[in-house]
C-alpha cells in the first residue's frame, strides 16, 4: 500500500465579506479544531469561483442547487478556506459530519455558497443544510451513508468512470470502466452501490463479490494532495455491458 499521509478537509466559502465568515468559523467548534487558511482567504472576489463552482455543482441529485446558489457564487465579494487537520481513518466519518456541520453554520453567519475543496463538490444552500440535519443521526450507519452522499463526485476520465471524495468517508476510490456499463446514470449508480457495499461489508468482501482490484496509487498524488485517498481505488473489472454507450461530455 502506498503511504499517504491522513486527509484533511479543505472548505470553500463564499460571501459578501470576509470578517463574518472568519468570525463564523472561528466561533464552531468541533471535535477536528477547524481553521481558516489566512493565505489563501481574500476579502476579495475571485473572478475563477464562478467556473470552479459551475464544475463542482452536484448533478446527481435533483434540485441539488438552483440560480440563486449560481447568483450568489458569481455576485459573491470575498473567499474563505476553512481547514481541518489531518484525519485518522477512524474519525474521518464524524470530522465529515462536523464539516457539514460548519458549513451549515457558515451559510447562516456570512456565507452565501460553499464547496469541499478536496471532494470537487458544491451544494446549494438547501442541499447543504438537509445533509447537515441528516449527519446529526444517531445512527452510524447512517451517517456513514450521509457523509459518503455528501462528498462522494463522479467525473469521466480517460477510460473510467471515477468517483472523487470517497477519503473523507474513510473508503477507498471506485473506478468503473466506461465500456461496463451502458450510460452515465449507470456508472453513477454502480459507483454508489459499492460505495454502499464498502461502508456495510468492508473491503475484502467487495473486491471478492465483484473481481475487482485495490490500486494503491493515487492519480493525485503529482497534482493535488488534499484529493489523494489513502486507502486507494476499487478498480471494478472491465466487463463489457451490452450496448455499452460512451458518453460525450468531459463531465457529470
Amino acid at each position: 500500500m502506498a503511504a499517504y499521509p491522513d486527509p484533511r478537509l479543505l472548505l470553500c466559502a463564499l460571501g459578501a465579506s470576509l470578517a463574518p465568515i472568519k468570525a463564523a468559523a472561528a466561533a464552531f467548534r468541533a471535535e477536528t479544531a477547524f481553521t481558516v487558511d489566512d493565505e489563501y482567504s481574500s476579502d476579495e472576489a475571485d473572478d475563477r469561483m464562478e467556473t470552479s463552482f459551475g464544475v463542482c455543482w452536484d448533478r446527481v441529485v435533483p434540485d441539488a442547487y438552483d440560480e440563486t446558489d449560481e447568483a450568489a457564487v458569481e455576485g459573491h465579494g470575498a473567499v474563505v478556506y476553512v481547514l481541518s487537520p489531518r484525519v485518522p481513518r477512524h474519525r474521518i466519518v464524524g470530522a465529515t459530519a462536523d464539516a457539514l456541520g460548519l458549513i451549515e453554520h457558515l451559510l447562516a453567519n456570512g456565507a452565501t455558497a460553499v464547496k469541499i475543496e478536496n471532494a470537487g463538490i458544491a451544494h446549494g444552500v438547501a442541499r447543504w443544510r438537509a445533509l447537515a440535519e441528516a449527519a446529526r443521526t444517531s445512527d452510524p450507519a447512517a451517517r456513514a451513508r450521509v457523509v459518503r452522499d455528501a462528498v462522494m463526485k463522479p467525473i469521466l476520465g480517460d477510460r473510467n468512470y471515477e468517483s472523487i471524495g470517497h477519503h473523507l468517508a474513510g473508503i477507498p476510490e471506485v473506478y468503473v470502466p466506461v465500456k461496463s456499463v451502458r450510460s452515465e446514470r449507470d456508472a453513477v449508480r454502480k459507483i454508489q452501490m459499492i460505495g454502499d457495499e464498502l461502508l456495510a461489508d468492508g473491503l475484502p468482501a467487495v473486491l471478492a463479490r465483484h473481481g475487482a482490484r485495490l490500486e494503491t496509487r493515487s492519480a493525485y498524488e503529482d497534482d493535488f494532495e488534499f484529493k489523494v485517498n489513502p486507502w486507494g481505488t476499487v478498480m471494478l473489472p472491465a466487463k463489457l455491458a451490452d450496448s455499452a454507450i460512451k458518453p460525450s461530455r468531459p463531465g457529470l
